[in-house]
C-alpha cells in the first residue's frame, strides 16, 4: 500500500541516529508517522510514553535483516500529527493502531508492545482476530489497576493538574522518564535531544501529559482489554522484562505469565523500563532465539 498523506521529516532528526525512511499515512484524519524496514516475518512495534518510534532504532537496525520491522508513532507523539479534537486517550490510540493495521493490510503480525504499547496493541489484536499470531510483551500490563496503591499514587500525582502543567511547560516526562528508564546505560545528549524535540512545545506535550491520568481514568478500556485476553491467551508469547524497572514490577510480569499459557520469559538483569534501548543486544537476541524455536 502506498502512503496516503504527505508528511515532512523534521530537520532535527539525525539520519545517523535514525537511519530509516520516514513514511506517513492518514488514519481517520491523523497524519501517522511510521517506519517500515526489512523483510520477513512482520514485527509491529508499539511504544509507550513519552517515547516514539525512535525508541526501537537499535533493535530495528539489527532485526531488519531477518524481519519486517514496522514502528509507528501515536498521534501527538513522535512525528505524528493528530486531527482537531483528538484527545490522546489510549482508546483513541488503539483505534489508530487498528486502522493502521487495516490500511497496510498486515497479516501474520507479531505484536511487540512496550509500556502503553502493550494494552493498546492487545486491544488491536483482539479486534482483528487472525491478523496477530505472536506476541512480544515488554514491561507492560493489560488490566485495570485501580485500587493498586503503586499505580494509584503514580496516576493521581503525575496525572494531576500541577504535574500536567509541569509536563506541558518543561517537558518533565521526557527529562525524568527517559534517564530513569535506562538503568544499564545513560542516554546520550543526542538521544535526549530527539525525545525533547519530538515534544518541543506545550501543545505537543499535551499527549504525554494526558496518559498518566488515564491509567485510572480509562478503567473501562482496560477492563475490555482484560476481558479479551482469553481469546488471545493461546498465542505464542515472549515476555522480555527489565528487572530494574521502577514502573512495572515482578507481579505484573507474573500475571502476564499466568495469562499467556504458551510463553517464554527472558529477564534482562539490571535493565529499566526501556529494555529495547537500555540493553538492545539482549533484546534482539531474545527475539531471535524465540523466533527460531
Amino acid at each position: 500500500m502506498k502512503d496516503t498523506t504527505v508528511g515532512i521529516r523534521p530537520t532535527w532528526v539525525d539520519n545517523s541516529l535514525f537511519p530509516f525512511e520516514s513514511r506517513f499515512v492518514d488514519i481517520d484524519g491523523n497524519t501517522v508517522h511510521y517506519i517500515d524496514e526489512g523483510s520477513g516475518p512482520t514485527l509491529l512495534m508499539l511504544h509507550g510514553n513519552p517515547t516514539w518510534s525512535f525508541l526501537w532504532r537499535d533493535a530495528i537496525d539489527a532485526l531488519r535483516h531477518d524481519f519486517r520491522c514496522i514502528a509507528i508513532d501515536y498521534p501527538g507523539l513522535g512525528l505524528s500529527k493528530p486531527h482537531a479534537g483528538y484527545r490522546y486517550l489510549p482508546e483513541e490510540h488503539a483505534d489508530v493502531v487498528t486502522g493502521f493495521v487495516d490500511a497496510l493490510g498486515l497479516q501474520e503480525v507479531t505484536l511487540v508492545g512496550q509500556d502503553w504499547g502493550g494494552p493498546i496493541g492487545l486491544a488491536a489484536a483482539q479486534r482483528r482476530p487472525g491478523v496477530f499470531d505472536r506476541l512480544v510483551l515488554v514491561n507492560t500490563w493489560a488490566w485495570p489497576v485501580n485500587g493498586d496503591l503503586h499505580f494509584e499514587a503514580f496516576s493521581r500525582i503525575v496525572g494531576g493538574l500541577p504535574m500536567r502543567f509541569l509536563v506541558r511547560q518543561f517537558n518533565l516526562l521526557v527529562n525524568a522518564f527517559i534517564p530513569t528508564g535506562h538503568r544499564r546505560r545513560r542516554p546520550t545528549d543526542a538521544e535526549m535531544a530527539h525525545y525533547r524535540n519530538a515534544l518541543d512545545t506545550p501543545e505537543r506535550r499535551q499527549a504525554s501529559a494526558v496518559l498518566p491520568g488515564r491509567i485510572l481514568a480509562s478503567r473501562e478500556f482496560f477492563a475490555e482489554v482484560e476481558a479479551g485476553l482469553a481469546g488471545i491467551a493461546h498465542l505464542p508469547t515472549l515476555i522480555v522484562w527489565g528487572d530494574a524497572d521502577i514502573a512495572f514490577r515482578a507481579q505484573e510480569r507474573e500475571r502476564l505469565e499466568s495469562t499467556f499459557t504458551s510463553h517464554r520469559t527472558v529477564i534482562v538483569e539490571g535493565a529499566g523500563t526501556y529494555v529495547e534501548s537500555d540493553a538492545p543486544e539482549e533484546f534482539v537476541a531474545a527475539i531471535r532465539d524465540w523466533a527460531t524455536e
